[in-house]
């Protein structure tokens, strides 16, 4: 029983480290959402969160988020968003991509679609399959039928 007791702390304590070399916004706490400044950057993004669609840059706040590392070496990112728009819900497709130490795209998700209900935080969680990833970025954009619905 023990041996179970100090395998649950010891996992908590090491998922509880977040990832302090990334910033978001200017004071990397939570705030509004950057568009990608030109589709043609390069894939080494810079910030956590990037969203593709000007529509989503002011329905959606970032939060926070939190990086784990597990024993065998895989990451589980979690990060928090919040419906902020005054629509009932917010519906956006999001992927997560993996870097190396040297910012090289490793790994990636597929797309995936949630719903954002107004005012209420939601989790967007995704895992790395590779035991050397040292970095990520959260791709975030409507999904192509709710593009349809305005034209």
């Amino acid at each position: 029983m023990r041996f179970f007791i100090l395998l649950f702390l010891s996992i908590f304590f090491l998922g509880c480290q977040t990832s302090g070399n990334r910033s978001h916004d200017d004071g990397g706490g939570p705030g509004k959402l950057k568009k990608l400044p030109d589709e043609t950057q390069l894939i080494q993004y810079s910030e956590t969160i990037i969203i593709l669609d000007d529509d989503l840059v002011d329905k959606l706040y970032y939060v926070d988020h939190r990086l784990q590392r597990f024993p065998s070496g895989q990451v589980r990112i979690q990060v928090n968003m919040l419906n902020r728009d005054i629509s009932p819900q917010v519906r956006i497709e999001w992927k997560i991509i993996f870097y190396d130490g040297q910012n090289y795209k490793i790994e990636e998700t597929e797309w995936y679609t949630t719903h954002f209900p107004q005012n209420e935080i939601r989790t967007i969680k995704g895992e790395s399959i590779r035991p050397d990833v040292k970095n990520f970025t959260v791709v975030l954009r409507t999904p192509p039928a709710e593009k349809k619905k305005k034209w």
